[in-house]
């Protein structure tokens, strides 16, 4: 199966597993307004190094844009059943990379940062693509929102926030603030 949906990510298409509404309609936003896939990731913090890392076996192959060449990825098992097919999507170090999500009925999350490395083992949390990210403006690895939000290839936070504007939506930060 998650072969499957990062196929279908990679042709413009909606893929979300778990059920998760918010990320889908984040992943159709990201499709429709930006013409690139979303990688839905589960946030990990990692508190030795106050980075974020994020993974799931689902991320799609086009991370430039549906006509773009694939990046490179390796093929493996599911990482919870250790059956099927799941790609271990290898992201770029130094690449910028927007992190958003929509939240019904109002909100878009928002946030960026760069791709510090692609984490394999025991520290990637199972899922088969795991990206550990330096997120812009983070204090505190555990103080990012919500679970599923967006990895997106470049910096869309500007697009994002106009659109936002356009569409009455409220922008959110991704990173919690902690109180004074």
């Amino acid at each position: 199966m998650c072969l499957a949906w990062s196929r279908l990510l990679d042709e413009g298409l909606v893929g979300a597993c778990e059920a998760d509404d918010d990320a889908a309609i984040s992943m159709l936003l990201s499709a429709s307004l930006l013409g690139r896939p979303g990688f839905m990731q589960d946030p990990a913090p990692n508190t030795l190094r106050n980075t974020l890392i994020g993974s799931h076996c689902t991320c799609p192959t086009r991370l430039e844009g549906f006509e773009k060449p694939h990046e490179p990825f390796i093929l493996r098992s599911q990482a919870k059943s250790a059956s099927g097919v799941a790609l271990q999507v290898l992201w770029r170090p130094g690449q910028e990379i927007t992190m958003m999500k929509f939240l019904a009925p109002d909100t878009i999350m928002l946030g960026t940062g760069r791709v510090a490395d692609n984490v394999e083992g025991a520290a990637a949390t199972a899922c088969r693509t795991s990206v550990e990210v330096k997120v812009d403006g983070l204090a505190d690895a555990r103080n990012i929102k919500d679970n599923h939000q967006l990895f997106l290839s470049g910096k869309w936070d500007e697009p994002l926030k106009a659109y936002a504007e356009l569409a009455g939506l409220k922008l959110a930060p991704i990173v919690r603030v902690a109180p004074p």
